[in-house]
């Protein structure tokens, strides 16, 4: 009998070896790969790191924004100082990324003005980065696109900020701030109708503040729409947000109907929440011009007999 033939062959043994040593030389050589190559995942020198200079623009905007307004001015340049250099820095080291670039715009824009006086160069340029921002992004950033309409509307292209901001509503139709820019442009125009028309798409995207409502119902009283007033003030008088002007709106929209009675009704619950002896309220304080024409031939009467029905 061979003693040795119950002996392992060390051939196995070491072809085992040899792989674990190749896997782990593998491994080395993949880190290593990475450690030399990704700019994102494992930077090797801060110097040249955008994440590093990223997170230092970072911790400036959150300083600056956690100031008390009373705090120096020299210490809200500084801060503002230090975030426009480091996002400038990211951007250089990474002007691949439209986040970066946005933030260095903001952060340079934000600088120029806190400077005294502001520096125009620097806006400028800041505009110039926001725009290839919002360009580089296929025009669907929306932040850099919200700041060019804000700049726009700021020179008076109304125009120019009206076509930005149908696409930032295309792009997200819940942002509250392009709809309330949209109406601020047609209200410069004078186009009630338009105004009326953004606030009811905003109505389809979100819920209307009651001041929104309120606004709605003001606007089509002065264009005459009385059943749309109606149907806005009454979700105000009847869902818990009524206010004596507002009730008061609402009796006009009753009148521009010719709902006589009803409005008298309405009129009466006017004068019972401001007292006897109280004036009527006069076309500025529920933000009309004038009373709408087609009620003034029986405002008169419908006010004096709420007067004579509330005694």
């Amino acid at each position: 009998m061979n003693p040795c033939a119950s002996l392992p062959s060390p051939l196995p043994v070491a072809r085992i070896v040899a792989y674990w040593v190749g896997a782990v030389a593998i491994a080395a050589g993949y880190f290593a790969f990475l450690a030399w190559f990704s700019p994102l995942v494992l930077e090797r020198d801060r110097d040249t790191s955008a994440w590093h200079a990223f997170s230092l623009a970072e911790e400036a905007w959150r300083q600056y924004n956690s100031l008390g307004s009373d705090s120096p001015a020299g210490e809200r340049l500084r801060l503002l100082k230090s975030a426009e250099e480091h996002s400038r820095r990211a951007y250089e080291l990474r002007p691949d990324s439209r986040h970066y670039l946005w933030t260095w715009a903001w952060s340079l824009y934000s600088l120029a003005n806190a400077q005294s006086p502001a520096d125009r160069a620097k806006i400028e340029e800041a505009r110039g980065l926001a725009r290839k921002a919002w360009e580089m992004s296929g025009k669907t950033f929306y932040n850099p696109g919200s700041f060019l309409a804000s700049e726009y509307i700021r020179d008076g292209s109304l125009e120019e900020a009206n076509l930005l901001l149908e696409d930032l509503i295309a792009l997200d139709p819940a942002r509250a701030g392009a709809h309330d820019s949209l109406m601020e442009i047609a209200l410069r125009k004078g186009n009630l109708q338009e105004a009326i028309s953004i606030l009811e798409r905003k109505g389809v995207a979100l819920n209307l503040e009651a001041v929104e409502r309120e606004f709605l119902g003001v606007l089509c009283l002065k264009v005459g729409d009385f059943p749309k007033a109606e149907r806005a003030l009454a979700s105000l008088v009847q869902g818990g947000a009524a206010t004596r002007d507002r009730w008061f709106l609402y009796g006009l929209a009753l009148l521009g109907e010719g709902k006589t009675s009803e409005a008298i009704q309405v009129l009466r619950t006017v004068r019972a929440a401001q007292g006897e002896g109280a004036s009527w309220p006069t076309p500025a304080e529920v933000g009309l011009e004038q009373f709408p024409k087609e009620v003034e031939a029986t405002l008169g009467a419908s006010l004096k007999a709420a007067e004579r029905d509330s005694q």
